[in-house]
């Protein structure tokens, strides 16, 4: 069956994040409605979204803004929420945005979460968000990491500055310490490059065998060559994860492995995949951990099942679309 999709893009959100969308794209076609226009250009964007043979795939930066659901609710333009990544980050429970976003979630047709943890998280809603999930799973992944190789001694480092288990210090002191044996790609948050600007910039120029990574598509293709994945609670390591690579989870002093499985993770899923990864939380761990870094088994369960394969996927997404046309069409 044909569909007609649109895909929202709220303004001011990095290019990256729409990969979710791509796997979408290039199997169902669509078009994007830009919400950064304005007046008569934004009404044209607009009306696209009420045509009653549309199906209106809603960006998980819409959470921030509260002012276009506003305006949906209004017109009565329904639609399917993704999230841009996956990762086990506790996102509705010690939030101060909890009840803005789990109300928000509420406005939407269906919610598509990426894996079951993010699955967990919803039906913290109760029966309002537990009744529109449907287990899509992680369409970045699928679209990219299907395959990948493993060039020995690589390593992808990628620590999650905006979720802070400490990580940062000692993603630093790697940059500095880490053997010319190894080449390591980094993936940065623009934020954390600013604020530990000058230790980096001199890792940086000091070590050859240490770049930085910028472009969207140089991230996917090193985070696929790559060995082993350095990270915390981010995408990237959980992407990793999803190829089956080493990996190691890294934090800061000040914050136990036990708290972090209490209070920062969603699920009682990703406790085990701690518990079987190796884990450091200082430099002289470095050498050790990098040679007995591993892929944990039991991180197949973050995922749904269907998720390695285009064919079943497209099956769930096939179901989800034509309820979807049928509840907005009656």
């Amino acid at each position: 069956m044909k569909y007609h999709i649109t895909y929202i893009l709220p303004a001011g959100r990095e290019e990256y994040l729409y990969s979710q969308y791509d796997f979408l794209r290039n199997n169902y076609g669509g078009e994007f409605i830009h919400l950064n226009k304005k007046d008569e250009e934004l009404r044209e964007e607009m009306g696209k979204l009420k045509k009653k043979d549309h199906i209106n795939i809603a960006f998980w930066a819409d959470l921030t803004h509260i002012d276009i659901h506003t305006m949906f609710n209004k017109l009565g333009i329904k639609q399917i929420f993704i999230e841009h990544g996956c990762s086990p980050k506790r996102w509705f429970t010690y939030s101060p945005n909890t009840e803005i976003r789990l109300k928000t979630l509420r406005d939407f047709a269906q919610l598509w979460p990426t894996n079951p943890m993010e699955e967990e998280e919803y039906k913290r809603g109760g029966r309002e968000t537990e009744n529109k999930i449907k287990k899509i799973g992680y369409l970045k992944a699928l679209e990219y990491y299907r395959d990948s190789t493993v060039n020995k001694n690589q390593i992808y480092l990628c620590p999650s500055y905006w979720a802070d288990w400490g990580e940062m210090d000692v993603a630093v002191e790697i940059l500095e310490h880490i053997s010319p044996a190894y080449t390591c790609y980094v993936s940065l948050h623009p934020g954390a490059f600013s604020l530990y600007y000058d230790k980096l910039d001199r890792a940086f120029k000091e070590n050859k065998n240490i770049i930085l990574l910028k472009k969207t598509e140089e991230k996917i293709e090193k985070l696929k060559s790559s060995e082993i994945v350095i990270g915390s609670n981010g995408t990237p390591l959980t992407e990793g994860l999803y190829m089956k690579k080493k990996v190691i989870f890294i934090k800061g002093k000040d914050l136990s492995w036990e708290k972090i499985k209490l209070l920062e993770i969603s699920s009682h899923l990703f406790a085990p995949v701690l518990d079987d990864s190796v884990k450091m939380s200082h430099i002289s761990e470095l050498d050790i951990s990098l040679k007995k870094a591993t892929y944990p088994a039991s991180a197949k369960n973050i995922f749904y099942k269907t998720n390695f394969s285009k064919e079943e996927t497209i099956k769930v997404i096939d179901k989800a679309f034509s309820e979807f046309l049928k509840g907005r069409n009656g």
